[in-house]
């Protein structure tokens, strides 16, 4: 079956989710059904987290329109699978969309704890490469872990401009040490 339940890439403490189209499709209902359900009942989903969303281009013969696909958890999926009748095609889809989570959830576990494993050996090689490079220009500035171009820029933004033309003042910049 398609994937269901998606984690975000690179993050040790992602949390898993399913979208309000792959429940539409799924399930066997319009998705304009699932955002109506979702709206309508939005206390109720909160109180099992943020109803988080992202907001996807649909191209039309007439044109672009956006359209809201809610990103629910493992919580409000199953709360948004309560609301919905129990067909056939719903049960078969409640059941794998359990197995996905319960799948993902494992998945979870197993990068904390590889994680875990490759911490010390990390840890040694970036020591290991700060002390064969002494004079790094990647290494932080003092106790500032602020790139030195990166407060430059920022204190650039922040020098007044001159009235009338809109140009910066003539005013170098304060040297940090």
């Amino acid at each position: 079956m398609k994937e269901l339940v998606f984690l975000e890439p690179n993050k040790i403490d992602a949390v898993p989710f399913t979208t309000s189209e792959v429940i539409a499709e799924f399930a066997g209902v319009k998705h304009h059904a699932i955002q109506q359900l979702i709206t309508k009942h939005e206390t109720d989903f909160k109180e099992f987290g943020q109803v988080a969303f992202e907001m996807r281009a649909v191209t039309y013969s007439r044109g672009t329109n956006y359209e809201k696909i809610f990103h629910l958890n493992e919580e409000q999926a199953t709360l948004l699978m309560t609301y919905l009748k129990n067909t056939e095609q719903v049960r078969a889809f409640k059941k794998e969309l359990v197995r996905q989570f319960y799948a993902m959830r494992r998945e979870l576990v197993q990068r904390q704890v590889n994680r875990a494993k490759l911490l010390p050996s990390r840890r040694d090689m970036t020591d290991a490469i700060r002390d064969c490079i002494p004079e790094s220009p990647h290494r932080p500035c003092g106790t500032s872990t602020i790139p030195i171009w990166h407060i430059e820029l920022l204190l650039a933004k922040l020098l007044p401009r001159s009235a009338g033309n809109g140009t910066r003042r003539k005013k170098p910049l304060p040297q940090i040490t």
